[in-house]
């Protein structure tokens, strides 16, 4: 449903724009940290396979 935009709904609106940068911030960290954990899996994965194929 939609505010009307009074001086009331403002600061709703500014809290509510907070929240969601806030949240696209923490979605865009913890992708982050998963791409970063995932390049070391590879890593620990070709390191395995070149011991094996020893």
């Amino acid at each position: 449903y939609r505010y009307p935009l009074t001086g009331k709904a403002i600061p709703e609106l500014q809290k509510y724009i907070k929240r969601r940068e806030r949240l696209r911030e923490l979605v865009a960290k913890s992708q982050a940290i998963l791409t970063k954990r995932k390049k070391r899996d590879i890593k620990i994965t070709i390191e395995l396979l070149k011991e094996l194929n020893q």
